[in-house]
């Protein structure tokens, strides 16, 4: 047990410290939270130390005897008796923890190893598979520009067909009958002609008669 005096030393200790944590506080600037790194599953189990193989060994027995002892006591416990042991007695542990490090370093340099090659080889996979997109996406152009030509083609051969089959049939123009041109107004103010000169002038195909309208009405 400590006296007061020593006691007051630690507290004066204690009051220095805080008084400078608090100083630091007031200018902290808190940086860029870190992610934390994802464990991997697969990775190798992390070694043990010569203690925790220790722990490991006598946790069973300490809890067997004392069951109503809590995990922080049984802890705690385990620690004092680790403490107290002498060193012949944590040569085997420590052998332990020895072998279980050169476990560790093997089965880690092989992990990283495997995880080498496995990164290569989905590279090359996503390489081809990059290639393999690249082709199909050039055999559909090629197709869709195959179409288009096919399509060009077959409305360059019917514009070509309409044309032949316009130039195949002349245009023929009706054969010219003068009488047809007129209206039936026409021939009735003719036949109210009294001059047949003046008729035959402006007529030439008068022949002389009264002009009457055709029983046949052709080309009216």
């Amino acid at each position: 047990t400590m006296t007061d005096t020593e006691k007051s030393k630690f507290a004066a200790q204690a009051e220095i410290d805080k008084q400078r944590f608090e100083r630091e506080m007031a200018v902290y600037q808190p940086g860029e939270k870190r992610k934390k790194k994802k464990k991997d599953p697969l990775a190798p189990k992390r070694p043990l130390s010569a203690f925790f193989h220790y722990c490991k060994e006598e946790r069973p027995k300490l809890k067997a005897v004392n069951p109503s002892l809590s995990v922080g006591e049984i802890a705690k416990e385990l620690g004092d008796r680790w403490n107290r042991t002498a060193p012949d007695g944590k040569s085997s542990y420590e052998e332990s923890a020895q072998r279980d490090k050169e476990r560790y370093e093997k089965e880690m340099n092989d992990f990283r190893l495997a995880n080498k090659k496995a990164a290569k080889s989905n590279s090359s996979s996503q390489a081809l598979t990059q290639q393999q997109t690249h082709h199909s996406e050039q055999q559909v152009r090629i197709h869709q520009d195959s179409q288009q030509q096919q399509q060009q083609q077959q409305q360059q051969q019917q514009q070509q067909q309409q044309q032949q089959q316009y130039s195949s049939v002349p245009y023929q123009l009706p054969p010219f009958n003068p009488m047809q041109s007129f209206q039936p107004q026409a021939f009735a103010q003719m036949n109210n002609f009294q001059d047949n000169g003046l008729a035959a002038s402006l007529f030439p195909h008068y022949n002389g008669y009264s002009l009457q309208m055709p029983h046949n009405n052709v080309g009216y």
